[in-house]
């Protein structure tokens, strides 16, 4: 197990942080199950509440947002400048 210690206040025992090393022996040991939901945040061990339909739903449409936004970003920016749209020769068909 990692050694590090950390002191979250004076009048509190000194915690270990743990690693994904730890956490991969304490699932071979048995210990924590493969399928629970947990999460290492700074060492520790967080218990997570499972994903929901509303979450599955909220985050398939932010993904869905940024992509188009992120898309319509690339094209404004691919665009070619007008005042030289006519002197440009065209790439149609020679790819």
């Amino acid at each position: 197990m990692n050694i590090t210690v950390k002191t979250p206040a004076p009048d509190l025992p000194p915690r270990r942080a743990f690693d994904v090393d730890d956490i991969r022996r304490m699932i071979e040991a048995g210990v924590l199950g493969e399928d629970e939901n947990i999460e290492l945040v700074e060492g520790e061990i967080v218990v997570m509440a499972p994903k929901s339909y509303a979450h599955e739903m909220i985050k398939n449409a932010l993904v869905e947002a940024l992509f188009k936004a992120f898309a319509k970003a690339v094209d404004f920016a691919c665009q070619r400048d007008p005042r030289i749209a006519g002197r440009l020769p065209s790439t149609k068909g020679k790819l």
